[in-house]
Formats: C-alpha cells, sequence, structure tokens
C-alpha cells in the first residue's frame, strides 16, 4: 500500500466536465472554469517570495572561493587523475552527433546518441573540476567552447525519451542546473554574451515550458510531475535548481518552487511506510539523492523557512541504505540496478549531519560515479562544511524486515565466522525498474556476493523497450526462482506474492511467501517458498513446495556470476572472489537432474551464470529443498 503524499495540500483537479444531466427539467449549470496550479497556490507563492533573496544566487562556490576548491585539490590522488584527464581533453574534439543520428536515435530508442551527450557532460564535469582546483585559466577557453557546443544542441531532451515525455526529462534537467551551476562557479570568466545564451536556453528549454503547464489548466503536464518514480525528484530538482541560480524575478522564483514541492511529495508517497526503496540502491541514490541536493538549495534559498528533509519519509529514506545491506557496503541488485554500488559518502554525510542517524561515512568532497558529471551535486556538497554528527556507525541489526514491500534482509551475528547474509523479496511484478523475480535471494559470504541477482541488463534498445521481458536478465529464467509447468514468472503488478508466515528470533529468522500468483497457470493449487536463516548452525534453507491438479515439470535455478562444480551426487560447490558455498539438492526422493549454463543474454556486469534444478518427471506434488553452508 502507498503512502498518501504529504507535506501540502494539492491544488483543486486542473480538469472539470460539463454535466449533460437535467434536474427537474433544467440543465445543469456548466462547470466552473479551470483553475490553473498556479493560480491554486497563489498564496503559498506570496509567501515563498517573501523568503527568497531579492536576486538570483548561486549555490556552488564560485572559483574565486579558494578555501574550497583548494581543499578539494588536497585530495592529490583525485586532482592529479582529474587534471590528466582534463589535459588529455584538451587535445581531443568535442564529440559531434549529426541530425541523422539524432532522427535515428529517436526512432530506434539507442542510446548511442545518449553517450555522446554524456560524453559531452563529462567533459564540462572534468574541464570545470581541474580549473577550480588549479585556477589558472588554462582549461576556461574548452569549457566556454563546451558550454557552447551543449546551448547548441538540437533538444535537452533526451532522443529515447522524446517520444513519452514533454518538454522536459531527466536530461534536460540535469543539463539546465549544470549550466546554471557553471555560470556560478566561472563568475566573470564567461563573457556575459554567452551568459545571457545561457540563460536564455536554460529559460525557453525548461523554465518557461514548465511554467506554462503550471500557469494553462488546458496544457497536458509532463507525465513525471505526478508520477512516484525517480524522474519526479531528478527533474523537479534541475528546474528548481535552475530558477532559483538564474531566474531573475522574485516573483517567479517563488512559483517555480511553489508548483515543485506541490508535486514532489508524490516522489515521497511511491514509498511505503517502512521505508523501502522499491526501485533499488542504485535509483535510491539517483533520486533520493537529488531530492537531496534540492532540499538543501531550497534550504539554502530561504534562509531554512522551508526544509523538505522535514517530512518523515524523508528520514526513513535516509535510513535505506543502514537496513538494505547483506553485508556491509553490499546491497542485493534487485531489479535494475548495478551488481556493486560506489558508497555515496558524500550523501552519508549530509544525511548524518541532518539526522545523525550513524551511516558509515566520512567527509568526501569527491563524489560517487553516479553524480560525477552533475556540476550542480559538486557545487552543494562542496558548499555543504558540516560534518556528520554520528562519531560511530549504528551496530548492523540481525535482520530488517520491509513489510509492505515483502523484502527480508536476514545477517548472521556481527564478528560471525564466516558471516553469511541473505535477501529475499515478494512484492509483485510491475514496480518500476523491476524484474520478473518473486522470490528472489541473494546469499553474500564473508562479505562477497555469491549466489547473486543478475542486475541491469547491458545497455540497449531492449533494456526497457517492448522485448524487455525476452532477456533472462529480466524475466524469471535468470533469477533464483521457480519455473513451473515449463512457465515463467508473469509480468506486472497482478502477478504478485503474499506473506503465508514469518518467524524472528536471535537464532532463526524465516518468510514463507505464496508464489501462486506470480504465474499464468491454472493447474498449479500451491506454490510456496520458505527461506531461513539458522544462525547458530550457519546455513540458510530455500524449499519451494508445489501441488497441481495433474502433474506438470517443476524445478527452480540459482543465478551466479561465479563458478560451479558438482561435489557429489545432489552437492555442488559454487565458488566467486575466494569464497565458495555449498549447495545440498534434495526433492523428498523424487529423482532430479541438475545443469549448470551461461546464459545467452549479458548483464551489465558479465556473464550469468544458472545452475538449474529440475525434477526427472511431472509431478502433482512435489518439494526441492536446497541447503547453502559455506564451504571455504
Amino acid at each position: 500500500m502507498r503512502r498518501p503524499p504529504t507535506l501540502l495540500i494539492f491544488p483543486l483537479a486542473a480538469a472539470s466536465l460539463l454535466v449533460a444531466d437535467f434536474v427537474r427539467g433544467q440543465q445543469a449549470p456548466s462547470a466552473a472554469p479551470q483553475v490553473s496550479l498556479s493560480a491554486s497556490l497563489a498564496p503559498r507563492i506570496a509567501e515563498i517570495q517573501a523568503m527568497l533573496p531579492e536576486k538570483p544566487q548561486t549555490f556552488a562556490p564560485p572559483f574565486d572561493n579558494r578555501a574550497p576548491w583548494d581543499k578539494l585539490a588536497a585530495d592529490t590522488e583525485f586532482r592529479d587523475a582529474t587534471i590528466k584527464r582534463a589535459d588529455y581533453m584538451l587535445t581531443q574534439p568535442i564529440p559531434e552527433v549529426t541530425d541523422a543520428q539524432w532522427d535515428e536515435a529517436i526512432r530506434t530508442k539507442d542510446r548511442k546518441v545518449e553517450k555522446v551527450l554524456d560524453l559531452r557532460r563529462n567533459r564540462l564535469a572534468v574541464l570545470m573540476l581541474s580549473e577550480g582546483m588549479q585556477n589558472q585559466g588554462k582549461y576556461v577557453p574548452a569549457i566556454l567552447k563546451e558550454i557552447e557546443t551543449i546551448c547548441g544542441e538540437r533538444s535537452w531532451v533526451f532522443p529515447a525519451h522524446q517520444s513519452f515525455t514533454g518538454s522536459n526529462d531527466l536530461g534536460s534537467a540535469m543539463t539546465s542546473w549544470s549550466l546554471a551551476t557553471a555560470i556560478g562557479m566561472l563568475g566573470d570568466r564567461m563573457p556575459d554574451s554567452l551568459r545571457q545564451t545561457v540563460q536564455e536556453n536554460i529559460s525557453r528549454r525548461v523554465i518557461t515550458p514548465f511554467l506554462d503547464q503550471s500557469r494553462d489548466a488546458s496544457l497536458k503536464k509532463d507525465w513525471w510531475r505526478t508520477n512516484e518514480n525517480n524522474w519526479n525528484a531528478v527533474v523537479h530538482a534541475g528546474i528548481v535548481g535552475s530558477a532559483l541560480t538564474t531566474v531573475d524575478s522574485r516573483a517567479e522564483r517563488a512559483e517555480v518552487l511553489a508548483v515543485a514541492i506541490s508535486e514532489t511529495p508524490f516522489y515521497l508517497g511511491g514509498f511505503a511506510a517502512d521505508g523501502y526503496s522499491h526501485e533499488g540502491m542504485g535509483y535510491w541514490k539517483y533520486g533520493f539523492g537529488h531530492f537531496i541536493l534540492m532540499a538543501e538549495t531550497v534550504y539554502s534559498a530561504t534562509n531554512g523557512r522551508i526544509d523538505l528533509l522535514k517530512d518523515p519519509v524523508a528520514r526513513k529514506l535516509a535510513e535505506f541504505p543502514l537496513r538494505f545491506d547483506v553485508a556491509e557496503g553490499i546491497y542485493p541488485a534487485f531489479g535494475d540496478c548495478q551488481l556493486y554500488e560506489q558508497q555515496p559518502t558524500w550523501i552519508y554525510n549530509i544525511l548524518s549531519s541532518r539526522f545523525g542517524i550513524g551511516l558509515r561515512t566520512k567527509r568526501s568532497l569527491v563524489l560517487d560515479g553516479t553524480f560525477y558529471n552533475f556540476l550542480y551535486a559538486w557545487g552543494v556538497n562542496l558548499g555543504f562544511t558540516a560534518e556528520s554528527a554520528a562519531s560511530q556507525p549504528e551496530p548492523r541489526p540481525l535482520r530488517d524486515w520491509f513489510e509492505n514491500n515483502q523484502v527480508l534482509v536476514a545477517r548472521t551475528a556481527p564478528g560471525a565466522t564466516p558471516s553469511l547474509g541473505v535477501a529475499m523479496k515478494g512484492g509483485n511484478n510491475g514496480i518500476a525498474h523491476s524484474h520478473n523475480d518473486l522470490g528472489q535471494f541473494v546469499v553474500a559470504l564473508n562479505g562477497k556476493l555469491i549466489l547473486t541477482d543478475p542486475g541491469m541488463m547491458d545497455v540497449g534498445g531492449q533494456i526497457y523497450g517492448p522485448n524487455r521481458y525476452d532477456s533472462a536478465i529480466n524475466n524469471s529464467y535468470g533469477h533464483s526462482v521457480p519455473v513451473v509447468g515449463g512457465k515463467l514468472q508473469g509480468n506486472g503488478p497482478a502477478f504478485g506474492a503474499q506473506v503465508v508466515d514469518k518467524s524472528f528470533s536471535d537464532k532463526l529468522d524465516s518468510v514463507t511467501l505464496n508464489l501462486r500468483g506470480g504465474y499464468n497457470l491454472f493447474a498449479i493449487n500451491e506454490l510456496t517458498r520458505r527461506l531461513e536463516l539458522d544462525r547458530e548452525a550457519g546455513r540458510i534453507t530455500v524449499t519451494d513446495h508445489m501441488t497441481a491438479d495433474k502433474p506438470i515439470a517443476f524445478g527452480t535455478g540459482l543465478s551466479t556470476y561465479g563458478e560451479a562444480k558438482e561435489e557429489a551426487p545432489g552437492v555442488w560447490l559454487v565458488t566467486r572472489d575466494g569464497q565458495t558455498l555449498r549447495v545440498t539438492i534434495s526433492a523428498g526422493g523424487a529423482p532430479f537432474s541438475v545443469k549448470f549454463e551461461q546464459l545467452k543474454d549479458k548483464s551489465r556486469f558479465g556473464q550469468v551464470r544458472r545452475l538449474g534444478i529440475e525434477l526427472t518427471e511431472p509431478s502433482a506434488d512435489a518439494t526441492i529443498t536446497t541447503v547453502i553452508t559455506p564451504a571455504s
């Protein structure tokens, strides 16, 4: 169940219907005129206007403010590597995109053009960081040329997005805020003519369309404005940051901010009360990270009078990294996620400073790779001076149970040798960026993922297209879940799991899921998966039980990026990163076969392998049990 949006009461609906009805022989009066979003927020806009400074302000340290830039340059390894890259970029031309390539990218949704656009923004970031640290003017001409090129792009909306979004998307918002930040960082190093060009582009491409939709109730609004996924946070953040930095009119800045903070609660409302980020750790960083950047910028612009992090959902989301790891810094890659997420210690520092929650962090001026290209993230982080309020990390609990999303993360006791961590998910197969993976589980041994989720598939047109679930990376075959009657799990919110039973103690944690609803197969009467972690025995047991109207095929699988070999009949060793798990398989006396295969589909992280277990004969009542123990 989704949590209802908070922070603000939402405005009146933007559309009304003409009632063609008669009451006592008379026609009903026409519906009231449509009320625009901006009009409905007029009192709030006036309040916010009084909080804002007279002129727009940059929230990133300019190059002339040497203290933060010198502190960044004190990281000699980062400084030297960045300057080396910048010097190389000075010898290379700015990558080009032709109109034909752009048209083809729109038609096919291929991401090749997007990679070129990303490379341009990476070049801008590297050059800007190098100039900020050296402050010698060496990179300024190349920076100005890079900005001119970006301003001359056909669109800031990614080609792959143009068929389903309107005037703004992730690309336009991120580009806009980065260029707005460049204005503030460069100061008078940017010629007035180019500054005006940048401001005109930001206004025409980003701010004006956003305000037009807000002021005219008859215009269709971009879908992301009231959506729950990461787009809501990212695009609103980019628009707000750009407006607060570049828009001269204080009333207009207040209008952008008032509208945005009336719509971002839809993003927060997409998270259940248990604080689970259903798009995974990667999109937690990307989406909630942008919400944090917006919150810090708004807090600064209003002198602390608007604090978006006061929402209780924000506090719950801040704790997510503490609760989701199966081992320190290791997260299940459920859905479209990285197999290993680079730790965003700079985000942890902001959150620990604001909430005192003890995230494992130390002050870091260097951003993780997700945010490297975003100048505005560098700006906010360099300008954030507070240290983490919690000096000691909070101890990791034995388990975290996300009730609303049916996700268990269970661990052996701190200091246990060997250490085991396991996570299993239920939910449904209709969540944004999800895979068809009800019952999926991952296992970590001594801090290494051995039984894994495939994570994100290799980038291509298929990743979000109509053939998305043809790939074993996204469908259930590539996951550690049952295959029943030769059928894989279905896609969509109608295909879901139910919690049958759960039990937690210091000795043993167990969760039983009903997976019957994940398969479009009427012959199934019962399909359950029970996973338990026995801490005293150092053992994970997964039991799949199925009954059907008639004998049908039944099997399951284990996914890994490691190697597997048979140790004895029904006993396999799975090894990865120097750690080995022993998997002991039984089927209540029924014969079964085991096949170790390499999937034909590749993920972003390499070749996924599957240890497939299948009953030799069809059955109407079958149980497959896998007992997983450390072997190294």
